[in-house]
């Protein structure tokens, strides 16, 4: 058995926790943990046992905390109101776990690892003995249910806390599973010294090893210990789910200075391990592959290109009105306009509408199952720097396939043009190569002229696509049909601001 030194006892006191609309759900209430002692906190729907697990976990939104005092043994005293992200003393294992499918199970850990996890010692080992039967080198994905539960408490436990804290661990759990994890928790406690706080409505498998239970009490707003027996637990929840039900009482202080319709603040930050160039490079791989460069993109963007090299040059000259006399004449001017139309209006347009198709859909969706799947909150409990590794790297690859895809996809057009032309007028390909690029490049001239635009236009968009597809998968997501209400508003909004970015610049590109 691995034992190490007991995690410092936690205390709270003066705890007033709110809701956005200014009601209070405890008023002054207190709360103490002693190493390896697991807590079960109970009370009927709604009375804010998710709001104090996220508070002790860092990830307090504005409003939830209005006052109280966390101390852990050897350290300072914290504001929870007045510095919510500094109170997360609690690694949370979320009721939907929040594993990064993009990673491996190996990955899920390290990634703790290299942010201020446990590198060595007894935490380092008991994650270790969690998952030591799992394959490292498989997404979480794969796993049974049972064993992605087994990654998520590793990965927990990895990071270190004097708390461990559970959302409904037993949810949608057999007997005979429920059991068997609710003996895992309390190893864990036990081996490491871990206090533990679980909520849970089914707390029959957590009895035997519990040494507090306290029920969140909605009327008296007070945090209220109960014996470890199921029928006093059993007899209070009735108590509580049959009381007359009224109107709740207005806030104590409705104007409190507070916004509470202000997004989760971003928890935690000022203690969070900065960016590793490791765990940039495996984001910017995952996102350069799904959003520009997997084989379906590609060939999506190319037939685009082909296309267009085929219709422009196709009917410019079939169109052409008396085209054998006419064409010794003008047709050397029609080349030349036809290869900077393209260049500089026509592929930059039809490089950006699609990357805002695809590209945007994408982003919404998986930035929408992240939030719904509690990633993201996730990431901040663990104190992973979301901003870098998500934001940044989904910015940075949208701009890169915009670049890449533009100048790319204008030598494809152009290809098809040239085969075009050779098709129509037999014998002129010489005639093509000759005038397609001279309004663009000349003897003492080989950056194409109106490069500079498009790489404008071309950043411009690529940073709107991003853009609005983050901030619309980002919006919390309480169920499926929200992901798709914010990938169809991201399409939308990113196709709009391509539009205009473009005619904005073509205005002063050739004003």
């Amino acid at each position: 058995m691995t034992s190490g030194p007991p995690s410092p006892a936690l205390s709270v006191h003066g705890l007033t926790l709110g809701t956005p609309d200014g009601r209070h759900l405890l008023e002054n209430a207190a709360l103490t943990l002693a190493p390896g002692e697991i807590l079960l906190l109970t009370g009927p729907s709604g009375c804010g046992k998710s709001t104090l697990l996220r508070a002790l976990a860092g990830l307090a939104r504005p409003g939830d905390v209005l006052a109280g005092t966390l101390v852990v043994a050897g350290h300072p005293s914290v504001d929870m109101a007045a510095a919510p992200g500094q109170a997360g003393v609690g690694a949370l294992v979320f009721q939907t776990l929040g594993l990064f499918e993009e990673l491996t199970v190996a990955e899920n850990l390290a990634i703790v690892a290299d942010h201020g996890g446990a590198r060595a010692g007894p935490a380092a080992d008991m994650a270790r003995a969690l998952v030591a039967d799992l394959p490292p080198d498989r997404s979480p994905r794969a796993l049974s249910g049972g064993q992605q539960q087994r990654v998520a408490i590793a990965r927990t436990v990895l990071a270190d806390r004097p708390v461990l804290l559970f959302d409904e661990p037993n949810a949608g759990l057999d007997g005979a599973a429920a059991r068997a994890l609710a003996a895992l928790i309390a190893r864990v406690a036990r081996d490491l010294g871990r206090g533990v706080i679980i909520v849970a409505h089914h707390l029959d498998p957590f009895l035997p090893h519990a040494g507090q239970v306290l029920f969140m009490d909605p009327e008296t707003r007070r945090l209220e210990p109960l014996p470890a027996e199921r029928a006093a637990i059993e007899a209070r929840l009735l108590t509580a789910a049959d009381r007359d039900r009224h109107p709740p009482p207005p806030p104590t202080n409705g104007n409190d200075g507070r916004d509470h319709d202000a997004p989760p603040a971003s928890p935690a930050a000022a203690v969070r391990a900065p960016w590793r160039r490791r765990w940039i490079g495996r984001y910017l791989r995952e996102y350069l592959w799904s959003l520009a460069f997997r084989p379906a993109a590609v060939l999506y963007m190319g037939l685009a290109a082909v296309l267009v090299g085929f219709v422009t040059t196709w009917f410019t000259i079939q169109t052409m009105p008396y085209r054998t006399v006419l064409s010794p004449l003008i047709l050397n001017d029609v080349l030349a306009g036809l290869g900077a139309l393209l260049y500089r209006v026509l592929i930059p347009l039809i490089t950006a509408i699609l990357l805002a198709a695809r590209a945007g859909a994408i982003v919404a969706a998986d930035m929408g199952h992240r939030t719904h799947a509690t990633q993201i909150l996730a990431m901040r409990n663990l104190r992973l720097p979301e901003r870098p590794y998500l934001w940044g790297t989904v910015t940075a690859t949208t701009t890169v396939a915009a670049l890449v895809y533009a100048f790319g996809l204008f030598g494809l057009a152009s290809l098809t043009s040239a085969i075009v032309f050779a098709g129509l007028l037999d014998g002129e390909m010489d005639r093509w190569a000759r005038h397609f690029f001279s309004q663009l490049v000349d003897a003492d001239r080989w950056i194409p002229r109106g490069t500079g635009w498009v790489v404008v236009k071309m950043v411009l968009s690529a940073g709107a696509i991003a853009a609005t597809a983050l901030v619309q998968g980002l919006r919390p997501k309480l169920t499926g049909l929200d992901i798709n209400d914010g990938i169809s508003a991201a399409v939308t909004t990113a196709l709009g601001s391509v539009l205009a970015i473009h005619a904005l610049v073509a205005l002063a590109e050739f004003s």
